[in-house]
């Protein structure tokens, strides 16, 4: 999302996405597709910065760098295994903890890999030899809070036609346009969820481009936006701009709902790159209700922590997100170092802290996790339809904790407490799986 006025243009950067950000700080949300590695088999629970990766044989892709310096027991994906579990990895690598998709590692703009966790090795079941007076049983799979979380907001967002949406594609001159539509139809399925939450604004552009569009990018982004939008989205760290790229950003400088989506002339759709639509379409619907206003008049956490925390119910539909999510929570430690013993006051403090300073919250990435993680205390707790009169009063000018007390029928304090209980207890939970 674009921020203007006086923020600094450091957020303008970390933030080139927020309305629509298939990849939010600094990497693609769904990640490089490039043509797999291979396979490499992790033979025991192993930590890498902290971020559990599970026994079980994981898919490799590369992108910017040759599969051999990442493959192999020579390779840095083993060297990362090798070490403990806080140590950091070896500069320039760091672990792009910010990223939605598989895992990822990059030394710098356009390198890096990837690493899928596509096969987990089951633990072996021990069956007791049943006795004449008994008989054994397997223990049934005990579902997660969080899991029913999803499965009852997903039932509560129906999908519905678009034909009240105007939803216009446009496509550059070298972009694959087989390719781009593959994408335009799981933007369309995503967005179905948020028809009847649309508020006025029912027109969508979204611009499909390859990566040699610079060029026509650029007169896109003046045309829609103007000449003064202070754009520098385009080789940026933000995406890799590379053959293999799906990568996109939305706009604060324009009141119209635009996406700028570029898909690699080499890149293959997967049940990954999904969740990159169904999280954009989260900010695609928060814009037809709020418009160009999102850092301007609500918490830093808000915005993408709706999109995350909603984009993972919808694409709970054909993916496993368990790792994702824990994924993002284990981000928070690059602003909570201690966040595992944290107690629920100081999540309240934490809450606190990321609405007081948006530089903390955007560098940090904390509308992600953080925002994530207080969006399932609301949607546990409250009605969807509830959330959207709070974001439309808002928008029409209220002030966020008296439109908190008017229609969740309870005062910030009181609610940021109860969120801080429910984080801590997530943190916990999330430690033990």
């Amino acid at each position: 999302m674009r921020i203007k006025g006086s923020l600094a243009k450091g957020f303008l950067i970390a933030f080139a996405l927020a309305l629509i950000p298939t990849s939010t700080y600094g990497n693609d949300h769904a990640g490089p597709k490039t043509p797999s590695c291979g396979n490499y088999t992790v033979t025991k629970k192993e930590v890498i910065v902290g971020v559990k990766f599970p026994k079980g044989t994981y898919q490799i892709n590369t992108f910017g760098i040759s599969c051999s310096k990442v493959m192999g027991k020579k390779g840095l994906f083993s060297k990362f295994l090798k070490l403990k579990a806080k140590d950091p990895l070896p500069k320039p690598w760091r672990y792009l903890a910010d990223a939605v998709g598989a895992p990822k590692f990059s030394s710098g703009p356009g390198v890096g890999f990837r690493v899928q966790l596509i096969t987990p090795t089951p633990t072996p079941k021990v069956t007791p030899t049943p006795t004449p007076t008994s008989s054994a049983t397997s223990s049934p799979i005990t579902e997660r809070s969080f899991q029913k979380l999803y499965k009852s907001v997903l039932n509560k967002f129906q999908q519905t036609s678009l034909s009240g949406i105007s939803l216009e594609a446009v496509y550059s001159p070298t972009v694959d346009q087989a390719n781009a539509n593959i994408l335009l139809e799981q933007f369309k399925d995503a967005i179905s969820f948020y028809v009847n939450k649309f508020g006025s604004d029912k027109k969508v552009i979204i611009l499909f481009m390859s990566e040699k569009d610079k060029d026509w990018y650029t007169q896109k982004v003046i045309s829609y936006e103007g000449s003064n939008s202070n754009d520098d989205w385009w080789g940026s760290k933000h995406c890799a701009f590379n053959e293999f790229t799906q990568c996109g950003r939305g706009t604060n400088s324009s009141p119209t709902n635009i996406l700028y989506e570029v898909v690699g002339s080499s890149w293959k759709t997967s049940n990954n790159s999904r969740v990159s639509p169904n999280h954009e379409s989260v900010h695609i619907y928060q814009k037809s209700r709020i418009g160009d206003g999102m850092y301007r008049i609500f918490p830093a956490w808000f915005g993408e922590g709706q999109a995350n925390f909603l984009g993972f119910v919808t694409s709970s539909r054909f993916l496993a997100v368990t790792n994702l999510r824990s994924q993002t929570i284990r981000s928070m430690k690059s602003a909570f170092p201690a966040m595992n013993s944290f107690t629920e006051t100081e999540w309240v403090d934490s809450i606190n802290k990321c609405e007081a300073s948006i530089d903390f919250c955007v560098s940090n990435g904390l509308g992600y996790s953080l925002g994530m993680l207080i969006n399932e205390y609301l949607y546990s707790n409250f009605e969807p339809d509830q959330i959207d009169k709070v974001l439309s009063e808002v928008t029409a000018g209220a002030n966020w904790g008296d439109s908190i007390l008017t229609n969740l029928k309870v005062n910030k304090n009181s609610l940021y407490l109860e969120a801080g209980k429910y984080i801590a207890t997530e943190i916990q939970d999330d430690l033990k799986n």
